[in-house]
């Protein structure tokens, strides 16, 4: 398969990668912070923001799915 760049790891961008990787492409994320887990703790997740640290990793993956 081809190679993806999706810039921005919010929620649409990771949910992107996560089902194009499962389709076998190349996939790269590019985000401008230095981590996906940033942001205040009013919510877990935050349509078209970031993913917050009070939930596992498992977690954050169950809900972009």
């Amino acid at each position: 398969m081809g190679k993806i760049a999706i810039i921005g790891a919010g929620i649409a961008g990771c949910g992107a990668g996560i089902y194009l990787k499962e389709k076998s492409y190349d996939v790269t994320v590019f985000e401008k912070k230095n981590s996906l887990v940033s942001g205040p703790p009013m919510c877990h997740l935050h349509v078209g923001g970031n993913l917050y640290p009070e939930i596992s990793l498992e977690q954050r993956l169950q809900l972009l799915k």
